[in-house]
């Protein structure tokens, strides 16, 4: 092994963004040889698998990992153009101490196990080595066995989100606020060359609008600064943190009135994934060329990555002020505070802009302690900063992606269907194993579950009883004294008798359509839905007829009023005259039977 192939392995980043660059030194460890090679996997795959900076960085940690693991002497000897015998043995001790080292819940040790199989098996390919131990290993599964799924995040409560959007409301206000003074702040101000560096009004007019030059230092951070910064961050009202010993900059406390700060473009995304119910990645990497400001409305293309698809939202605002708290209000809220930003950084994509105190990259013409950057939100500005900052009662996670839940369960809940839930998401990719339901989701649908099964079994219960025999044979049985009764009765019916009923009854002073105790009236119109109904072969003739009068009510009736008025009715018909035989039916079809049905139903048809 040469020295060129201890050199280092860099991958650089393209500028703008919060990382530079990422680097692997295969010359700090003892597996020299071991690391340079999944070095070079590793940076083959940045180079051609066009990564996130943060996936080629957290990519670049696992080989870093490994490195510092193998530290013993016979190490150095280890590489993956060898047997691989050694090679995985020593793999399998690190990955091991990485199960130990991250215990449940973590799925660290997985995420680690799975990462490096993928980087030597990416090697063993590119170099055309062929199948092995080694590859074996690769192809094999990972040490940590448990199931590759975290706890599914869930909805926040009712009271939590009305707590995040009070909150976020009130810092955008403030923020708003303080923009405005800025604004009368700028009106007021001239160029501090001429009128001078002691007026605060004057150095934000510089700031905005004229180049920075070291002449100004002076005036600005040296000997012959007149202004207080501390007095300035009173009179803008912004937020420092308490454990701050030192006063601000001069110009990062004066900025404060030219820009909004990173907690402002938060809260605008909070309120926004409110509003929509975005993926986090649709709003965090919005670009200013995917926002289109009509007289209207905003439209915005937002990118959903999970889904692989880019989506255009039109969302309702009118042009000119006062703005609200939809969508599109949020977005033109944004655009107006970050307008100076914005004109400062022409030439950078973005659409969220904010002042830093400190950047690697300060150009010559831009003023020391206060740079306009485009914003990435990193770990320095999360929800869960937001949260432990107003001290708010929020439960665990603090998860972006909770705010996505918390507005399907709020269109599951406001439309009654797990359609509603998943909302725009028609892609299959949405309902595998990734997307896990939300509590509310789970208990609407168990609510709609239970209540059609509550209707099934009323409706069962409901039903009349059907005997497959004539009313005279039953008459005759001595095994049910009762139902011997009944039948004896309707063996014994008059005609006119007959053109009164389509079915005998239990009890009539007992109906369920009824109070208990009054005598039923609902006949026949309600009998084949009552549970006192008893059906004999001698009734077929009428339920025939009774089928075809209900037949011509539907004709005369909408589908939904006769379905819930009449619908279970013909099911119970239906499935009794099919227990008759078909010659049967038709003799009972030819018969002169009329029935008497109430004046309301005769109306109907």
């Amino acid at each position: 092994m040469n020295d060129s192939d201890r050199q280092p392995r860099i991958v650089t980043f393209p500028p703008g963004g919060p990382l530079k660059q990422s680097r692997i030194d295969p010359r700090r460890y003892v597996a020299t040889r071991l690391v340079a090679e999944l070095a070079d996997a590793w940076k083959e795959c940045a180079e051609t698998a066009s990564l996130s900076p943060g996936t080629v960085s957290r990519q670049s940690s696992v080989v870093r990992s490994v490195g510092k693991f193998l530290t013993a002497d016979a190490d150095r000897f280890l590489t993956l153009s060898g047997d691989g015998a050694d090679v995985a043995r020593r793999l399998h001790d690190w990955e091991s101490a990485m199960v130990a080292e991250f215990p449940p819940p973590s799925v660290r040790a997985k995420d680690l196990g799975m990462e490096l199989r993928n980087q030597v098996a990416r090697y063993l390919q590119s170099n055309g080595i062929p199948g092995g131990v080694l590859a074996d290993w690769a192809n094999g599964q990972v040490l940590d066995g448990r199931p590759w799924q975290e706890l599914p995040l869930d909805e926040f409560s009712n009271d939590e989100r009305l707590q995040l959007e009070q909150t976020c409301r009130q810092i955008v206000r403030d923020t708003e606020d303080r923009l405005a003074r800025g604004d009368a702040l700028l009106r007021e101000g001239h160029d501090p060359r001429i009128h001078g560096w002691n007026r605060v009004e004057n150095v934000l007019w510089a700031l905005r609008n004229v180049p920075y030059e070291d002449a100004f230092h002076v005036h600005l951070a040296g000997s012959r600064r007149q202004l207080d910064p501390l007095e300035i961050d009173r009179m803008s009202g912004v937020w420092r943190a308490a454990a701050r010993i030192k006063a601000p900059p001069l110009l990062t406390a004066v900025g404060a009135f030219l820009a909004p700060d990173a907690e402002y473009l938060l809260a605008i995304r909070v309120l926004l994934h409110l509003q929509t119910g975005w993926s986090p990645e649709e709003s965090a990497r919005l670009c200013r060329e995917d926002i289109e400001f009509g007289v209207e409305s905003v439209r915005v293309r937002a990118t959903k990555a999970r889904a692989q698809r880019i989506r255009w939202h039109t969302l309702a605002s009118p042009r000119d002020q006062p703005w609200g708290w939809k969508a599109g209000d949020l977005l033109r809220r944004a655009a107006h505070a970050m307008r100076h930003a914005h004109a400062l950084t022409p030439d950078q994509p973005l659409f969220w802009v904010t002042g830093c105190r400190s950047v690697r990259d300060r150009l010559d013409h831009e003023y020391p302690h206060y740079v306009v950057r485009e914003h990435h939100f990193g770990k320095l500005n999360t929800l869960k900063n937001l949260i432990e900052r107003h001290s708010l009662s929020i439960s665990q996670p603090h998860d972006m992606r909770r705010l996505r839940k918390t507005v399907k369960s709020a269109r599951a809940a406001l439309l009654g269907t797990l359609a509603g839930a998943a909302g725009d998401d028609h892609t299959v990719e949405v309902f595998r194993d990734h997307y896990a339901q939300t509590t509310t989701v789970h208990t609407i649908a168990a609510q709609t579950v239970l209540r059609a099964q509550q209707k099934v079994l009323q409706r069962a219960s409901q039903g009349p009883t059907f005997v497959a025999a004539t009313a005279a044979q039953v008459a005759e049985s001595p095994t049910d004294p009762e139902l011997a009764e009944i039948a004896a009765t309707v063996a014994a019916e008059t005609p006119t008798e007959q053109e009164l009923t389509i079915a005998a009854c239990r009890d009539p002073y007992d109906a369920p359509f009824m109070d208990k105790g009054s005598l039923c009236h609902a006949s026949p119109s309600m009998c084949l839905q009552c549970r006192n109904a008893i059906v004999f072969r001698d009734h077929l003739p009428r339920l025939i007829a009774y089928r075809e009068a209900l037949d011509a009510i539907e004709n005369n009736t909408p589908p939904r009023v006769f379905s819930e008025m009449y619908g279970q009715q013909r099911v119970n018909i239906d499935a009794i005259v099919a227990e008759f035989p078909p010659e049967q039916i038709e003799a009972a079809r030819r018969a002169d039977i009329h029935l008497h049905r109430p004046l309301g139903q005769r109306a109907e048809q």
